[in-house]
């Protein structure tokens, strides 16, 4: 069927209201709001299907999926892919492994994004006291940076699963490159045994025992009897090493 036409054009009207034509002198066709005067649906035969809303490109099909432009409102489940598209917008899920399973990844060099992972291995791990499973946290520097491929920057943790001794390791990620984990210290604290409070009334004399790295601060005065007379020893705010 052959329907008459203008310039290039050809096409059918509804009364002058709604045209659905074709060009005749390319591959675009569509169906036009001749109210208004604009494309409520254009497409290019072999190609792309747009559909607008008040002339705006709302909903294009391409050579790989569909691109949307705006907001999308789902009354229904939408699933696909490994992860079901609600998974990630629920943080019961966002926040609990990315949405995935349990299991799902066993190397720490393979987890795929920024996020809250779950690791069911130790391969590329940073072995804390023979744990198996570790909690992680992939964190970056913005998202003009991706975790993977050129150009990709971040920190990585790691937290082991119910172990005893449990410690915080990190690693970084520069330029798409992988540093070596390090244990999280916690400075002098981390060498510390035991901390004793003692309130010495001046010039006190007595035995006590010290050993190890010891600092005094706050400008106390620590007095040891040697036994040829009085030995003082003098800390500041600073903290200066008296025995070691």
């Amino acid at each position: 069927i052959n329907a008459n036409g203008k310039g290039n054009w050809e096409g059918y009207s509804i009364d002058g209201r709604v045209v659905f034509m074709h060009d005749t002198a390319s591959t675009g066709w569509g169906i036009y709001d001749d109210v208004n005067n604009r494309w409520m649906i254009y497409g290019v035969l072999g190609a792309q299907v747009e559909l607008k809303y008040n002339n705006a490109t709302k909903l294009a099909t391409t050579s790989t999926g569909v691109s949307i432009t705006g907001d999308l409102s789902l009354t229904g489940s939408l699933t696909g892919g490994s992860v079901p598209f609600a998974r990630l917008t629920d943080t019961k899920y966002l926040f609990n492994m990315m949405g995935h399973n349990h299991g799902t990844y066993t190397d720490f060099n393979v987890i795929p994004d920024f996020g809250n992972w779950f690791i069911t291995s130790t391969t590329n791990g940073p072995g804390v006291n023979s744990a198996t499973q570790y909690y992680t946290w992939n964190i970056g520097l913005g998202a003009n940076y991706p975790w993977t491929g050129s150009g990709s920057y971040g920190v990585q943790f790691a937290l082991p699963r119910n172990v005893t001794s449990p410690y915080l390791c990190v690693r970084y990620r520069e330029n798409n490159s992988l540093g070596g984990w390090q244990k999280i210290s916690a400075g002098n604290a981390d060498n510390a045994t035991n901390s004793v409070d003692s309130t010495y009334a001046a010039n006190a004399r007595g035995n006590f025992k010290i050993s190890g790295s010891y600092y005094i601060y706050n400008k106390e005065t620590l007095q040891r009897d040697s036994g040829s007379g009085w030995t003082r020893f003098y800390g500041d705010t600073n903290g200066v090493a008296l025995f070691n």
